[in-house]
């Protein structure tokens, strides 16, 4: 009769079978609690950073209620990846409680970073009725101005703007590009 694997491990290890299963069912514990508390997400200068280097992606996120602005809440979400080319990418997601788009509606509006136009009519397209997301390629330029500005903007025409501040989004952008380094 064939020894099982477990058996032959059993014995090079000098263990019995019931022991050896209770440090494989051990050492699984641990390896799943270490996966779980290496994707776990972080809080890096008031930003949610998402550590999903395995997806290809790492997000870093924040939320805030605008006193300024009846109390609204917008949020901004920035993805970043990498092209086939090792260039990055970003994902920008702005929500903001009181926008009112239909989904899939795209538009365009200016993309500053503290009223320093980066790109010129940047194509957005809604989420949902708050939320636009805008993609851009090869953004180093971009990550590096949001990473030393204060406040995003929006602006989609003379008399209509967004904007969300952005404080520490350098840091949070800077473990954002490190989670990467581990896919």
């Amino acid at each position: 009769m064939a020894l099982s694997r477990l058996e032959t491990l059993a014995g090079i290890l000098g263990v019995g079978v019931s022991r050896m299963r209770k440090i494989i069912v051990g050492a699984a514990v641990l390896v799943a609690a270490f996966s779980t508390a290496a994707q776990a997400d972080i809080k890096v200068g008031g930003w949610d950073v998402s550590d999903k280097p395995d997806k290809g992606v790492c997000t870093a996120s924040r939320e805030y209620r605008d006193k300024d602005d009846e109390n609204r809440m917008n949020g901004i979400a920035l993805v970043v990846s990498k092209d086939n080319a090792g260039k990055d990418i970003l994902v920008v997601s702005l929500a903001y409680e009181g926008w009112d788009w239909d989904k899939d509606e795209k538009t365009t509006a200016d993309f500053k970073i503290d009223r320093r136009v980066l790109y010129r009519k940047a194509v957005w397209q809604a989420a949902d009725k708050t939320i636009l997301t805008g993609t851009f390629t090869q953004a180093d330029e971009l990550i590096d101005a949001l990473g030393q500005g204060q406040t995003m903007y929006l602006t989609f025409d003379k008399d209509s703007e967004a904007n969300f501040r952005i404080p520490n989004a350098g840091m949070a952008l800077g473990a954002a590009k490190l989670c990467l380094g581990k896919g």
